[in-house]
């Protein structure tokens, strides 16, 4: 899964992140975990529904989205993430918070008792 953030001055784009790499430290997942209402998540399993509850995360964990997309783009600078596109640092949890969800399912359904 490709990501991409675009950070701009002026309206103009001067530096765009991109990354193939889907991949929270376990440290990051426990805090989205901790963030979301879990139940809630594992019965959706719908990335829409999913979107709107990392939506709600936005709102009240600000510092997480920032901690993220760090993770995702470890060369971003504090002043270039002023210069984020919300849409798409929202855009882009979505994605690996989506990302992870489904991969929790699968190491789950794979395991064997």
């Amino acid at each position: 899964m490709e990501l991409k953030l675009n950070i701009r001055e002026g309206g103009k784009v001067v530096k765009t992140y991109t990354t193939d790499e889907a991949t929270l430290t376990v440290a990051a997942t426990e805090d989205v975990l901790d963030a979301v209402d879990v139940d809630s998540i594992i019965e959706l399993k719908d990335s829409e529904k999913i979107g709107i509850e990392v939506l709600k995360i936005a709102v009240k964990k600000r510092e997480l989205f920032k901690r993220l997309t760090k993770e995702m783009f470890p060369d971003i600078t504090d002043e270039e993430y002023q210069h984020a596109s919300v849409t798409e640092v929202v855009g882009n949890v979505i994605k690996i918070v989506t990302f992870a969800i489904q991969e929790l399912f699968t190491v789950g359904s794979d395991s064997k008792n």
